[in-house]
């Protein structure tokens, strides 16, 4: 039990909560490139793996070093099978070769030759698999070295048919240059071109000398293996030639002959097969690169080789064909090199002996490497074939596991801000309370800007007086006042008192005291005097404190405080208040009665 739930987690299973779903595969399918093919997996493939998806190359073995080839290379899976030899054998191959790629299980068959784009829609009719043809080269014209004049007109037609009704089966066409659209007139292209690859290499620096001849790649009798040696021949003395690659054809015995034959074989260096980073950098040791495309073949009018973006990289100038429309036109735009007829040697020694200036292959190598870089770097192609990708076979994305259920626990106070002083409790106590937060708002609030007139006081300095003093009344009246010497006092004027006014008791008193008539009698007196007299009320006597008993009776008379004694007449008996006279009732007298 615990091992299939373990094998579903590691594929990506649906039922497994916690596994993360596997990418697409997308499987890279050829008949005839080589494993480690630059286009193949060092851009398309590197590409696809790194925007996340796996990517698979199934390819035939080398004829040799087979043991040499990588399980796997940036990413990519490399996966070989037993070589079919010519093209009949190839073809005959076509199903064996779907059957393999049927097994794998891909959500996408990216196939690059005719062969492989037949096996690719054998094995999506059994997988559902989505396909996706990748055209390198302009195939109804590849059998016109094969076949007479007259036929290659049907050839052409017969391969240009077949290649049509694959597309029609197709989900996608991707060309690797322009050009070859010819073959797929009423089907949507997607270009994906050979440019240039960002390989990190440190760009030759060019020095006066005999000059290195670089060659990078697949050489054949086509590619003009021949026409190189007969240039070397008649470059100055010290020329050299540098060839990193391999022959694919027959064409080697031919050459090693020609080369003793000429007396050179002593400057041709050969490094065979390099891995690309490799490759480039012996490519920056050379001074000249060399692509020499032979006329003649369609394929090489349209051509649009690695090796030329390869030289550039490494800052070397070209010497190109001049027939060769994609690459000429490269060439002009970047000015990295000569166009030249390919097929006459001395043309191609005479553009040797032009670029022996290490100036002029200063600047057309840089200006090379800067188009590479820029204009032709692969960059561009690689977000386009992406973006294809993203629409064929859509990454799934894990989704988020649900948040476990959490109990909230109150948060930790944050740390006391410095703030205001506290307040002592008390003067003599080291502790303190927090000020009112009405206090601490008013404390901590900054002090507001000083005024314009402010600003101007405490900025101006102050000036000296010069001439008269300025005066100012208000200041000289107030000064006078101060320096005036004291005078007697004016007597106050007080109204006369007018005692007709007063009551009779208050009149009466006032002639008492001798002050009837006088003007001296303060104001709150008379008011006092002018006020009717009130009869006091009054006081309730205490009830006096008795007992039954003798003892405690006399106790209890003894403990009864004294009563007060009545203060003794002051000097002015005359103005406190006199008791009012009883109101004795009116008598009437009876008089004699009148009838």
């Amino acid at each position: 039990m615990s091992g299939a739930h373990g094998k579903g987690a590691a594929r990506g299973d649906p039922a497994a909560p916690n596994a993360a779903p596997e990418a697409p595969l997308i499987l890279m399918l050829s008949a005839a490139h080589p494993p480690t093919d630059l286009r193949i997996v060092g851009k398309e493939g590197t590409a696809l793996a790194a925007a996340g998806w796996r990517v698979t190359h199934l390819a035939p073995a080398p004829p040799r070093g087979a043991k040499e080839v990588p399980a796997s290379q940036d990413g990519v899976e490399i996966v070989t099978y037993p070589r079919a030899s010519g093209w009949f054998g190839r073809i005959r191959a076509a199903r064996a070769l779907a059957r393999r790629a049927a097994r794998l299980r891909p959500a996408v068959i990216h196939a690059h030759e005719p062969d492989s784009w037949y096996a690719a829609i054998r094995a999506s009719r059994r997988t559902g698999a989505q396909v996706v043809l990748d055209v390198h080269e302009h195939y109804p014209s590849r059998l016109d070295t094969r076949l007479p004049g007259f036929l290659r007109g049907l050839g052409r037609f017969t391969l240009r048919g077949a290649c049509r009704w694959m597309a029609g089966r197709a989900d996608a066409v991707v060309v690797a240059k322009d050009g070859l659209e010819d073959a797929f007139p009423d089907i949507g292209i997607v270009p994906v071109r050979n440019y240039a690859a960002d390989v990190p290499v440190r760009p030759r620096e060019h020095r006066p000398g005999p000059v290195t001849l670089v060659h990078l790649g697949a050489l054949t009798r086509e590619r003009g293996a021949l026409e190189m040696l007969h240039a070397l021949a008649l470059c100055p003395g010290g020329t050299r030639l540098s060839l990193i690659g391999r022959f694919t054809d027959s064409s080697e015995t031919e050459f090693l002959s020609e080369a003793k034959r000429l007396g050179i074989a002593g400057t041709v260096e050969r490094h065979g097969w390099l891995p690309h980073p490799a490759a480039l950098a012996r490519a920056a040791e050379g001074d000249i690169g060399l692509v020499l495309f032979q006329p003649g073949h369609e394929n090489h009018r349209l051509a649009l080789p690695h090796k030329l973006f390869d030289c550039m990289l490494a800052g070397i100038p070209v010497i190109v064909p001049d027939f060769a429309e994609e690459v000429a036109e490269v060439v002009r735009e970047a000015g990295c090199g000569m166009l030249v007829n390919t097929a006459d040697p001395d043309a191609i020694a005479e553009a040797v002996r032009a670029l022996a200036d290490p100036r002029l292959r200063t600047g057309m190598g840089a200006a090379g490497r800067a188009a590479a870089l820029g204009r032709f770097g692969w960059a561009g192609e690689a977000e386009r074939l992406v973006a294809l990708y993203r629409n064929l076979a859509p990454l799934r994305t894990r989704p988020a596991p649900a948040p476990l259920p959490t109990v909230a626990k109150p948060a930790a106070p944050p740390p006391p801000e410095p703030g205001p002083p506290r307040l002592p409790r008390d003067a003599t106590h080291p502790g303190g309370q927090e000020i009112p937060s009405a206090l601490a708002a008013r404390l901590t609030q900054a002090a507001p800007a000083p005024g314009l007139m402010a600003r101007s006081l405490r900025n101006t300095p102050p000036q000296p007086v010069q001439g008269e003093k300025p005066r100012f009344s208000l200041i000289d009246s107030i000064q006078e006042e101060f320096n005036r010497p004291p005078g007697p006092l004016p007597a106050p004027v007080r109204p006369p008192i007018v005692t007709s006014a007063l009551p009779k008791a208050g009149a009466r008193l006032l002639d008492e005291a001798g002050l009837s008539g006088s003007q001296d009698l303060p104001a709150p007196v008379a008011a006092l005097l002018a006020r009717m007299p009130r009869e006091a009320a009054p006081a309730a006597p205490h009830p006096p404190t008795a007992s039954g008993i003798p003892l405690v009776e006399a106790g209890l008379q003894a403990a009864q405080p004294p009563p007060a004694p009545e203060p003794p007449p002051g000097p002015w008996r005359l103005l406190q208040a006199e008791e009012a006279p009883p109101v004795l009732p009116k008598v009437v007298e009876a008089g004699p009665q009148r009838g």
